[in-house]
């Protein structure tokens, strides 16, 4: 098996490049968006405040920041903020999350919160919240099957929020797998090679070749392949590229 490459070829290190660069501006995107919804939580808050009073204070704020992300960011199917149901201390969730409607407004989505229910969300048990909120590292979750009944593969963005010293949720964004194809694919073609896009996992996200779908595990290189570090979100992604053009095999 091949091992992770330390000197790529330049049309690979143009393609890491390309891909850590749109990484870090979705990532200054989130990261500014969360600061944002923090600043309006503060505010609208005392250090005392649970997190559904947290929640009820800032939703008009939270719908008109997160109406602007989703303005600057086309691709983006919904975003928001998702509290820590342990903050809020009597075990029953708490979301803003909101979602593109029909007539190009946002609308909030309602998650199944509490534990009782049938259509109980248990997303604290999550990938993409129990990273981000327990470590704060910014974290990326995906492809996996969207809990909104789509039927469609989504990845999920996410950074910790903070109010008052106490961190409190989840900020994050959804894109599909087919939105994020739209925007990656152009850059994994800079290698000019059959290439990857895979998660901290293995997960491959975003593929230009057919020998690899989204979802799929990759464990190792396989035979004739590198795998690359990509310099963002703490290098949890990677670039599996093959180590010479199709047409040259």
């Amino acid at each position: 098996m091949s091992s992770v490459e330390s000197t790529p070829t330049p049309t690979a290190s143009a393609a890491v490049d390309a891909v850590a660069q749109w990484f870090a501006a979705l990532h200054a995107d989130l990261e500014g968006m969360n600061r944002d919804i923090e600043a309006i939580l503060s505010s609208a808050s005392d250090p005392t405040a649970d997190v559904a009073r947290l929640a009820k204070a800032g939703r008009d704020g939270i719908k008109d920041r997160v109406r602007v992300l989703l303005g600057e960011r086309p691709r983006v199917n919904g975003a928001g903020l998702i509290f820590s149901r342990s903050a809020r201390g009597e075990g029953k969730g708490v979301t803003e999350w909101w979602v593109r409607d029909g007539d190009g407004d946002v609308t909030r989505y309602q998650f199944g919160v509490n534990p009782g229910g049938q259509r109980f969300y248990d997303y604290e048990t999550l990938e993409w919240f129990t990273v981000s909120f327990t470590t704060g590292r910014p974290w990326l979750t995906g492809p996996y099957i969207d809990y909104l009944g789509v039927e469609e593969y989504i990845v999920t963005a996410t950074v910790r929020a903070e109010v008052h010293g106490r961190a409190v949720g989840v900020t994050g964004l959804d894109m599909t797998v087919a939105e994020l194809e739209r925007e990656l694919l152009p850059l994994l073609r800079l290698a000019r090679r059959p290439s990857a896009l895979l998660n901290a996992h293995g997960g491959v996200l975003v593929s230009s070749t057919s020998s690899f779908a989204p979802g799929d595990l990759v464990t190792a290189p396989p035979a004739g392949f590198l795998r690359l570090p990509i310099p963002a979100l703490d290098a949890t992604l990677s670039l599996l590229v093959a180590d010479e053009p199709a047409d040259a095999r």
